[in-house]
């Protein structure tokens, strides 16, 4: 007989970040889930019905019942803490900070020397440079 064995992430606590991502992960399940089933041609209906294919969830993920959204909640949130609990971390990328501290300054150097290299270039020649000079 089948006895199932998930990881346990009983120890596994979502800082208020990850669970706001969880939320968003939820909807998306939700929007993952209702595109398959308009593409199997199912469509919105007061009760589900197999036979033709009508489910009530067929909705946005704004207009589900909270125990409709609590199902997509908990699958989302146990993913989460799965993937925490092997070993990984979440972080959100800064869209200011897509550089390391490094790269940046190196970049700063960098259009610092040519700026000053501009600045002190020769005025420009109307005779041919020649490379050996």
């Amino acid at each position: 007989m089948y006895k199932p064995n998930p990881i346990d992430t009983t120890k596994i606590t979502l800082s208020s970040d990850i669970i706001a991502l969880g939320e968003v992960l939820a909807k998306n399940t939700h929007e993952v889930w209702a595109v398959g089933r308009i593409a199997d041609g199912w469509t919105h209906g007061d009760v589900r019905d197999d036979l033709k294919k009508k489910h009530p969830c067929l909705v946005p993920y704004e207009e589900l019942s909270e125990s409709e959204k609590d199902y997509d909640r908990a699958t989302a949130t146990e993913t989460l803490k799965v993937i925490m609990s092997l070993g990984y971390a979440i972080n959100k990328k800064d869209d200011y900070n897509l550089f390391s501290q490094k790269t940046v300054e190196m970049l700063d150097l960098l259009f610092f020397v040519l700026r000053d290299e501009k600045i002190q270039a020769p005025a420009p020649s109307s005779a041919p440079i020649s490379p050996y000079q």
